[in-house]
């Protein structure tokens, strides 16, 4: 089997929707967090330090990047992507959230070129009027949900806000309209093991899930997870340790579940740990040379118990 065969990539999926290469436009939003403005609470998920992703690109500046991807990369079509904080969240000095997300979503996809949208948010700020608006766009519309684990234990110390029931709702009705769903999963937590990164596969394969990102746990300034790394409380993963995971996690993914990522990075200004993470071609490179050479590909042991 050839590397490209061995994980049902989002490349050449997009590539056999639309019949061209296709990528994403980064988009800004006023947009906060649940988990982290007091409603939940005002610490946030353990890892998290969302400055680190803040868009490089100004919403007014989209046909500029577009023709920049074009050049650079011989992108054709494009999805907006909203990846900021809870991207359907807008700050609590927005009046009405409703009439913000249908302006800014809706001025996103005014060039021809944009397929589609694509939203990051947590399932516990997902309803039927935000569905609704961007059903109304006449788009391919994708939700992104960080789950990252189902394990209880790891959940309560990621400080993550929801249980696993809400995820399985929010999902439910994201897909009811019609939409795909992609999921975040974090390896590296500290219950992690070969029996929890199965758990989480088959959970992921039982909903249908539409696509998945993989991210390895980070050690990113000015997180709780700063603290306790500085304290010798936690372990990052190695690159080797990485692909022994990730590779046990697809072998058990089914194969129609589309990979959007296959390991985080971060801005170097902000990441302390794995500091292997910002190769980013060696380390793809690498992984499908461990996956070939161990003859693993996507779904291939989901039948062995």
């Amino acid at each position: 089997m050839e590397k490209f065969q061995r994980i049902n990539r989002v490349g050449e999926y997009w590539k056999k929707k639309y019949g061209a290469k296709t990528y994403k436009l980064i988009f800004k939003g006023k947009f906060t967090c649940p988990n982290i403005d007091g409603t939940l609470s005002d610490k946030g998920c353990i890892y998290c330090n969302m400055k680190s992703l803040e868009p490089l690109i100004e919403n007014e500046n989209i046909e500029e990047h577009i023709k920049y991807l074009e050049d650079r990369n011989n992108a054709k079509l494009f999805y907006a992507f909203f990846q900021d904080y809870s991207s359907t969240y807008p700050i609590n000095s927005i009046k009405n959230k409703y009439e913000y997300l249908k302006e800014l979503y809706t001025k996103s996809i005014e060039n021809d070129k944009i397929v589609g949208i694509s939203v990051s948010t947590r399932p516990d700020c997902i309803d039927t009027n935000i569905l609704d608006i961007l059903s109304e766009l006449n788009k391919d519309v994708i939700i992104e949900l960080g789950l990252q684990t189902t394990n209880q234990n790891d959940i309560t110390w990621m400080n993550r806000g929801y249980e696993n029931e809400i995820f399985v709702k929010s999902v439910e009705l994201i897909k009811s309209y019609g939409f795909e769903v992609v999921t975040h999963m974090i390896l590296g937590l500290p219950e992690e093991n070969n029996h929890t990164i199965i758990a989480n596969a088959k959970f992921l394969n039982d909903l249908n899930i539409n696509g998945i990102k993989f991210h390895q746990l980070m050690v990113l300034k000015s997180t709780e997870l700063e603290l306790l790394y500085k304290n010798n409380e936690i372990e990052i993963l190695s690159i080797d340790e990485y692909f022994r995971r990730v590779a046990l996690f697809i072998s058990h993914l089914d194969k129609n579940i589309v990979v959007h990522r296959l390991y985080g990075d971060a801005p170097k200004k902000d990441l302390i740990e794995p500091t292997w993470c910002i190769n980013k071609t060696s380390i793809q490179d690498k992984l499908f040379a461990y996956l070939e050479k161990n003859n693993i590909h996507q779904g291939c042991n989901i039948n062995i118990s």
